[in-house]
């Protein structure tokens, strides 16, 4: 009889997600994303679900959605279960309108009135992508979190402009 051989070590294979500060875990499925991805690849789930304080997606009609984003922008987004992107987006639309009316009113006619243009664009398009948030239609949502960054930095990029306007006159 010869003697058994050791079995050869196998190494530990690394849990995705799990001390890796290059992937997020889906809370609702368990799967490691990247974290560029803003929403989860098995099912769908936004990485702002993640963040949030554990409670499930907030039951509203997605009428109601559109009215509570009417009434305050970004609120149909926040009572959709969408909190995160609810105060980007309200922060969108106050700064590029507050801006855009200081602008317009310093002569700066033409940033005042992109800005306020951007502020009423972001504004309707949240109305209808709340809707879509609360009828479940999330993939179909026109302001992700990479466009409100986008245009977060293209009021500010608009605003620091004219204030380099304003100040070389």
């Amino acid at each position: 009889m010869s003697p058994a051989s050791p079995p050869a070590a196998v190494p530990p294979v690394a849990s995705p997600g799990v001390g890796d500060a290059r992937t997020w875990t889906c809370r609702v499925c368990d799967t490691a994303n990247p974290v560029e991805a803003s929403a989860c690849s098995a099912c769908h789930t936004s990485i702002f679900d993640v963040f949030g304080g554990g409670d499930a997606q907030a039951v509203i009609t997605p009428g109601a959605a559109v009215a509570w984003s009417l009434l305050v922008p970004g609120w149909g987004h926040a009572r959709a279960g969408q909190g995160l992107l609810g105060a980007a987006i309200g922060g969108v639309v106050v700064l590029s309108a507050v801006f855009g009316a200081a602008l317009w009113q310093t002569g700066m006619s033409g940033f005042g009135i992109a800005l306020v243009l951007a502020a009423v664009g972001v504004y309707l398009v949240a109305a209808l992508d709340a809707f879509r948030w609360a009828s479940g239609q999330a993939e179909e949502t026109l302001l992700r979190p990479a466009v409100v960054k986008t245009v977060t930095a293209v009021v500010l990029v608009v605003v620091i402009v004219a204030a380099a306007t304003t100040f070389s006159a």
